[in-house]
């Protein structure tokens, strides 16, 4: 007897572009992590483990040299090189140089000693460098690249393969050849874009297509108890997310930043979240218990309040937590500024494209906030040329700052340095963060997520099991 073919249905804002390298949203961030592996990867407690390479070793004090696990194919079953290894880094190096600085400001050189090993060598030593932390990060994975510098899909590294893409689906199916591969694993997983406004959460029970939905935990009471009542798989993070504004170009040269610093400590977060639990009211950017978090922060009130000769523009991504607020934090604004503003609500895999636009005043949006790899972090958020956080001059200048970070030795330091880079960001309004709330998965129909640690950002598909 054939077994059933074990099938993950579920929604995903698909991306115009895939490509590994390149995360901008939590879309990007989940088939990063299913079409491409790591040289090295967190384990459950979040300590750095062997992935595509089983072993390292130090040649020199500022040297690392990975060597590529024995037998370790493509999904076609092709061996995987060393000197593939070293044409994805350079391609990402190349096309995504801003982005990915965190990694590649710390590099002499990335060389191949033989087709099983390659090397990195570091500026500093490779202990004050934190090459491994940051070397688990998805957007190095392995991609398949072509002579142009584009990437092909026909061949994955990862535990899943792009089997079909059209505008209305996704599929990927699974990579036989994946170096830690099982018949555990889905052997396909559907993805299909949300209607637009579509609350995934509250329609799931009746949906007879998708057996799991992400969301956060921004949801009544009520309604999480009744899921617990039909026995539906829950998994959720302690508060993982932080939903803020940030000031466009355009907002900063006609209010200054302290005008959006003003706008922040007036928001009502209860009147734009209303019979809503599963949040955390913040005037910090990092939650409490994260490295960044600022045990000592102070934010004093703006005495001043700005006065506001337009009515403002709100870019507002259509994911969960803003199709949540879209209503009321524009009811908020109107209050606070004494003028209606408008909302572009755009798509998620459509903001960077927005924001290159610079036709806004606010961007209201939420970030996953505990990636182990602070450094990765700190520079994603403020790094680009439409960062999620602007910098500005002088004492201001949030960007340098962070690079002149990575000359520091001790992960003390670095920390210390960050901490006092986010808080003045916030201080300064450049950023006003609003609430906390983390992330939420349901499912049916005999997925289990039970193994899946809560160390994890999001679900990877190759956790994900079947009763």
């Amino acid at each position: 007897m054939i077994p059933e073919p074990k099938i993950i249905r579920t929604y995903m804002s698909l991306p115009k572009q895939i490509d590994p390298a390149h995360i901008l949203t939590m879309a990007d961030l989940d088939l990063s992590f299913a079409l491409a592996s790591t040289l090295v990867e967190w384990d459950d407690s979040r300590q750095p483990v062997g992935a595509l390479s089983d072993k390292w070793d130090f040649p020199k004090s500022n040297v690392i040299r990975f060597h590529i696990r024995g037998g370790v194919k493509w999904s076609n079953g092709d061996q995987i090189f060393a000197k593939e290894v070293l044409a994805s880094f350079e391609r990402a190096k190349k096309k995504y140089p801003d982005e990915l600085q965190s990694l590649f400001d710390i590099i002499v050189q990335i060389r191949c000693p033989n087709d099983e090993t390659i090397e990195f060598e570091t500026k500093n030593s490779i202990g004050e460098s934190n090459i491994l932390r940051k070397l688990t990060e998805p957007m190095y994975g392995l991609v398949d690249t072509e002579k142009g510098g584009n990437i092909s899909l026909s061949r994955s590294s990862g535990p899943f393969i792009v089997n079909q893409l059209t505008s209305s689906e996704l599929t990927l199916t699974k990579n036989k050849n994946w170096f830690k591969g099982s018949d555990k694993l889905a052997d396909r997983i559907e993805l299909r874009p949300p209607s637009p406004d579509a609350d995934l959460v509250t329609q799931f029970a009746k949906d007879s297509w998708a057996n799991m939905v992400s969301s956060n935990s921004l949801q009544s009471a009520q309604l999480l108890n009744e899921f617990k009542a039909q026995n539906f798989e829950i998994w959720q993070r302690s508060h993982d997310k932080v939903f803020f504004l940030s000031p466009s170009p355009n907002f900063i040269k006609d209010f200054g930043t302290r005008a959006l610093k003003s706008i922040g400590q007036q928001i009502q977060v209860k009147k734009i979240l209303p019979n809503i639990g599963g949040y955390t009211v913040t005037d910090q950017f990092f939650p409490n218990g994260y490295v960044l978090h600022n045990l000592i922060f102070k934010n004093e009130l703006e005495k001043e309040v700005s006065k506001f000769g337009r009515a403002l523009t709100v870019l507002l991504p259509a994911t969960p937590s803003g199709i949540l607020v879209k209503e009321d934090l524009p009811k908020e604004i109107e209050r606070i500024t004494g003028r209606k503003p408008n909302v572009i609500l755009v798509k998620p895999n459509e903001v960077a494209e927005a924001k290159a636009k610079g036709n806004y005043d606010i961007l209201a949006v939420n970030v996953a906030v505990d990636d182990p790899n602070f450094e990765g972090a700190m520079t994603f958020f403020f790094a680009g040329n439409a960062p999620l956080i602007p910098s500005g001059a002088g004492e201001n200048n949030f960007i340098q700052k962070i690079s002149a970070v990575k000359s520091l030795k001790k992960d003390e330091e670095k920390i210390v340095s960050m901490r006092s880079v986010i808080s003045k960001a916030t201080q300064e309004g450049f950023v006003a963060p609003l609430f906390h709330f983390s992330s939420l998965t349901l499912a049916k129909n005999g997925i289990d997520l039970s193994l899946v640690p809560l160390t994890k950002e999001t679900i990877p598909f190759s956790q994900i099991r079947f009763k």
